[in-house]
């Protein structure tokens, strides 16, 4: 037995074999963590708690299981990040409840069949997805920063952010990459506030009302954009 583990101390990391990730073993659980978001790298503190994990099975003692972060979900599709060939999709508030909220407006398609579509339609082409989803509006501010050098494109709905904020604004105009606004009903044929948006100023396209269909659209034409 391991003599940390027998001591109750987390035990120390071990090297992944796939490139930039570190592996703590905890239990049946394995906890990866990437060397950019654990902070080495000087990212920001809203993602250097994030823990993506597999094989997760019951913990033999909960106790010493992380507390999850609630707040951020994110999904890579691939383990490779080829800069340019990688498109980040954004969610905003409220997104992680797709298919269960108000299904009459927004569908009954969850976040992650959305997400799986998107990867296939894209890997068609050659070209691989991120995708975050947070209701904190800092967190896809960071997630914008660091597809200025990551990604080739951004593709986002910021759902009630598309008329609040400034700041997602001024993100997407800093990081100078082809954009997506994409909205899965028709806001315009919605309540007043919902016709402003403060995204279609420095975005290249805008599709609104296709239902989650408009995400393989802005991923076909994110592919036309980059790939002619």
């Amino acid at each position: 037995m391991d003599r940390s583990a027998a001591r109750g101390r987390r035990p120390r990391a071990a090297r992944s074999e796939q490139p930039g990730l570190c592996a703590f073993r905890t239990g049946k659980a394995f906890e990866f963590v990437t060397d950019r978001l654990a902070g080495t790298s000087g990212c920001p503190h809203h993602l250097s708690r994030l823990l993506l994990l597999t094989h997760r099975d019951p913990p033999t003692h909960p106790a010493r299981m992380p507390a999850p972060m609630k707040e951020l979900h994110m999904f890579d599709a691939t383990t490779e990040n080829a800069a340019g060939r990688t498109i980040l999709f954004l969610n905003g508030p409220n997104l992680n409840l797709l298919g269960v909220r108000e299904p009459d407006k927004y569908g009954s398609t969850t976040l992650r069949e959305v997400e799986e579509t998107v990867a296939k339609t894209l890997s068609a082409h050659g070209l691989t997805a991120r995708f975050v989803q947070s209701n904190h509006e800092g967190v896809l501010v960071d997630a914008i920063h660091a597809a200025r050098t990551e990604c080739g494109a951004i593709v986002i709905n910021p759902a009630a952010f598309t008329h609040t904020s400034v700041a997602l604004r001024d993100a997407i105009a800093a990081a100078a990459l082809p954009t997506i606004e994409l909205h899965i009903t028709n806001v315009h044929k919605r309540e007043e506030f919902r016709h402003h948006s403060y995204i279609s100023a420095v975005a290249d396209a805008v599709i609104v009302g296709a239902g989650t269909h408009g995400y393989i659209l802005a991923a076909l034409h994110v592919a036309h954009l980059l790939l002619g």
